[in-house]
């Protein structure tokens, strides 16, 4: 492994340090990146599954809905499930 850092020795222990610096920072990062949590409705993740069958890439999905791959994944998951309830809820709609 190497480091630019000046500070940075063959000793173990400052190894460990420079690790736990470097994996701090990391961390700090991918924290400030998360994207903000959103309740997509069921509008939008039909509008997801949509897409997703018309070919779409994921990561579009993902930039242009502002949506996580792993949430992505599980609204394609559970796509049966969801087409379901809004079906469902379109024809209960339409027999008021």
């Amino acid at each position: 492994m190497s480091h630019n850092c000046s500070y940075v020795t063959e000793g173990a222990e400052q190894m460990h340090v420079v690790l736990m610096i470097h994996c701090s920072v990391s961390h700090y990062i991918a924290s400030a990146l998360k994207l903000k949590k959103i309740a997509l409705s069921v509008k939008g993740k039909v509008a997801v599954v949509s897409a997703l069958n018309n070919g779409k890439k994921n990561a579009s999905i993902c930039k242009k809905f502002g949506l996580s791959q792993s949430t992505v994944s599980t609204i394609w998951k559970n796509r049966s499930a969801l087409l379901d309830a809004h079906e469902n809820a379109i024809t209960s709609a339409n027999s008021r």
